[in-house]
């Protein structure tokens, strides 16, 4: 795991005087500079962060739904999903597969260092949500198998 403290660390006179050195510390890993006051300020690549951010906050909407997932369903609201509250609208076996699709997929996003498989996963299964949240379209689905589907349209 990484700390605050990865990469390299400059003064602010740092930024006038040896720029250079604090633009490719920062290219390379990280650079860190150190307020006058003590405050740590960070320097990254933007995509960097703006990965561990959509991680992050997929990870926490993750575990919204997943202490939403431990109530009783008659229990559940959709605000208690969190983020994720368009997922209260599928069956609760989605629900679970939902979760267990995101979590792994923010796993491999976090070591991989690209988001894009978990934006698209995460789009796949809000069209889903929109399919079930039609109540026509619902009925069809959750009818007998035995007779087939009457004039849907996706």
């Amino acid at each position: 795991m990484s700390t605050i403290f990865a990469g390299n660390a400059f003064q602010p006179t740092d930024l006038q005087r040896n720029h250079r050195a604090v633009l490719d510390a920062a290219r390379e890993s990280s650079a860190i500079i150190r307020d006058k006051d003590g405050l740590l300020l960070i320097i990254r690549p933007a995509e960097e962060a703006q990965l561990r951010e959509y991680v992050a906050e997929a990870l926490w909407s993750a575990v919204c739904l997943e202490r939403a997932l431990q109530l009783p369903a008659a229990e559940r609201g959709p605000a208690m999903y969190g983020p994720f509250a368009w997922v209260s609208v599928m069956p609760e076996d989605d629900q679970k597969q939902f979760l267990r699709e995101v979590i792994d997929q923010v796993l491999v996003s976090k070591n991989s260092g690209s988001k894009e498989k978990l934006e698209d996963l995460i789009e796949d299964w809000r069209t889903s949500a929109l399919t079930w949240s039609d109540e026509d379209l619902r009925e069809e689905l959750t009818a007998d198998l035995g007779h087939p589907l009457q004039d849907v349209v996706l």
